[in-house]
């Protein structure tokens, strides 16, 4: 399954390190096209994905996940490595 993830930091940590870490692990591939989104090819489903990302970040940082399906309707302006990924994961 194919995920977006995206966040806000709303304290002052400026090492991000562990979040990242945590992401990479939870997925086969990944790609992070920008600062606090991320795409993630996974077999665990979003729940679980959003209550370890949760154990990496504090009370006032919020967090979304969400599935994308193959038939997503999705635009935008990202390198094309990454939309080479993305049409190969979402199929």
């Amino acid at each position: 399954m194919l995920y977006i993830i995206t966040y806000d930091i709303n304290t002052t940590v400026k090492d991000y390190s562990s979040l990242y870490e945590c992401i990479k692990k939870l997925g086969d591939s990944y790609q992070h096209p920008l600062e606090s989104v991320w795409f993630l090819s996974s077999s665990y489903n979003a729940t679980f994905i959003c209550n370890m990302l949760k154990q990496e970040m504090t009370d006032k940082d919020h967090v979304f996940v969400g599935e994308l399906k193959a038939d997503s309707d999705v635009q935008g302006w990202l390198p094309k490595s990454f939309w080479d990924w993305f049409k190969s994961e979402k199929q």
